[in-house]
Formats: structure tokens, sequence, C-alpha cells
């Protein structure tokens, strides 16, 4: 499931984090990627989001899912 388009996730609050994770978390999984991975996933997004915030005051992640050569990935920006 590879998207032309980035989807964008406010990450100004940390009130608004979990639902961020949650859903980002649920997209690599539908992706189908292994539990490994996605636990890998997970991490990254938490450091991100917890960063934007303590360095930035806030800002967005921008989230697409990605093929190249057969392989399948995902393109996280903050």
């Amino acid at each position: 499931m590879v998207s032309r388009t980035h989807v964008a996730f406010k990450a100004e609050d940390r009130s608004y984090f979990a639902i961020l994770k949650k859903q980002i978390h649920a997209l690599a999984v539908s992706a189908g990627f292994s539990e490994n991975k996605i636990g890998e996933i997970d991490i990254v997004v938490a450091e991100l989001v917890s960063n934007l915030v303590k360095h930035a005051g806030g800002g967005e992640v921008f989230v697409k899912l990605i093929e190249e050569n057969d392989l399948q990935g995902i393109e996280l920006i903050s």
C-alpha cells in the first residue's frame, strides 16, 4: 500500500502524542511490517514528537509509505 502523498500530523501538544503514535502504528501494521520493524518505527515516532515539542516548541510529522526496488518502507519527516 504505497501512497503518493504524505499524511500530516500536528505535534504541538503532548496530549495528542498518543493518538499520533497510534495512527502511525496502525499505518505500519496495515503495510505489513514485521513486529520488530513496527517496534522500531514506534520508537522513532516517539522520539520525533518528543523532540519537536522539547526543542522546537511543536511542529508536524509527515508520513508516507514508500516502495523502491521491491523494498517497502515508511518515510517520516518532522
